[in-house]
């Protein structure tokens, strides 16, 4: 539900991705710690990514020619 909600405001004029956001939303799941762990350790680091979503970015960054992360 987080994601969906996250691509809606990402994707609509109604809201914009900001520096300010992302850290709202860093602290509304992890209160800042990289290494928290949630939803029954299925959710990692300070935005509380789950392996699916770190997938999909992971794959988006390499199509890119960025670096990526270990989950």
């Amino acid at each position: 539900m987080k994601a969906a909600l996250l691509i809606l405001m990402a994707t609509t004029n109604l809201w914009a991705v900001t520096p300010e956001l992302i850290e709202s939303i860093i602290q509304i799941e992890s209160s800042g710690k990289a290494n928290a762990k949630g939803d029954g350790g299925l959710a990692r680091g300070c935005a509380q990514f789950h392996f699916a979503s770190w997938l999909d970015v992971t794959s988006w960054r390499k199509a890119n020619g960025l670096s990526t992360h270990t989950f």
